[in-house]
């Protein structure tokens, strides 16, 4: 569950009922009450009401708490200087790691998760493709980004399988190197 069970920014109440909800989602699907909530974290209904007013709520949070990571995690790549190679292994990495979290989001139909990761640097990728106009490069990193998207849906679906990583990172190298959606090639291999 990554970092969820460390996560600083949950009380301790709060904690079971996410490992609870991880775990039933991961267990049952979709669909989870408040009531094999109560019964799973051994915890009152009223609590779990008193920390999130729906299961909505709860997926919310974790998303938050992912993204929140996530992002942190990333402006030390940027520090580092930014290669795209480096950020996309970290990032399948990190959707690894936390895969009971993103499956859970997939299962809730939460796939959007994986566009708020990739648009976390939209900026790094766009200054890659210089010499277009705001609104072409914003269309092309839409059409990028959706595609990418496909590709981490696809691999959930799979199951997330660790030694996929570097395919997939090399795929995606591929998609941004191909930029099929823009008018001619913009970046070249050495780039890369």
């Amino acid at each position: 569950m990554g970092n969820i069970k460390n996560n600083l920014l949950f009380c301790e109440n709060e904690r079971r009922i996410i490992i609870s909800y991880l775990n039933l989602v991961e267990k049952n699907g979709v669909l989870v009450s408040f009531k094999e909530l109560a019964k799973s974290s051994q915890l009152g209904r009223a609590t779990i009401y008193r920390h999130f007013g729906s299961v909505r709520d709860i997926q919310t949070k974790i998303n938050r708490g992912v993204l929140d990571e996530w992002d942190h995690r990333l402006r030390r790549e940027i520090d580092r200087g930014f290669d795209v190679r480096r950020v996309f292994k970290k990032l399948l990495v990190f959707i690894f790691l936390h895969q009971t979290v993103f499956r859970a989001g997939l299962r809730t139909g939460s796939v959007n998760y994986f566009y708020l990761l990739i648009c976390s640097f939209k900026d790094q990728l766009l200054k890659m493709w210089q010499g277009y106009n705001a609104d072409i490069k914003d269309e092309a990193f839409k059409m990028f980004a959706y595609e990418i998207v496909a590709i981490l849906v696809s691999w959930g679906e799979r199951g997330f399988k660790e030694e996929e990583i570097n395919t997939l990172v090399s795929r995606i190298i591929w998609e941004l190197n191909s930029a099929k959606w823009l008018p001619r090639r913009i970046i070249k291999a050495k780039d890369l």
